[in-house]
Order: structure tokens, then sequence, then C-alpha cells
């Protein structure tokens, strides 16, 4: 599309973050924290990174 140049757009990035921890059962524990993690980062608003640790 030569009707759209670089400055028409920017890209953003959200993106949730947690890590494995030793009471959890597999990964899809895992999984559903870093799913959570990233909807509170796209709530935060664009360019976000949210986490959550394990408890």
């Amino acid at each position: 599309m030569a009707w759209l140049s670089h400055s028409d757009y920017r890209p953003c990035i959200s993106s949730g973050l947690s890590c494995l921890s030793a009471g959890d059962q597999g990964f899809l524990n895992l999984f559903s924290r870093v799913d959570q993690a990233l909807f509170l980062a796209k709530g935060k608003g664009r360019n976000q990174i949210a986490s959550i640790l394990a408890t």
C-alpha cells in the first residue's frame, strides 16, 4: 500500500509476565497468571507491562 507511510501507524505492545512456581501443578497455572497479567497490562493502556507473582 503505497499510500500508507511509516508515520501513519505506531506499533504498540502490551505484555504479561509471570514465572513458574514450585507449587504450580503444570504450565496451565503459569499460563493462567500470564493471561491475567496481560489483561491488566491492556487495561493500563498502550505499551504497558504487568506481572503477577505466584503465591
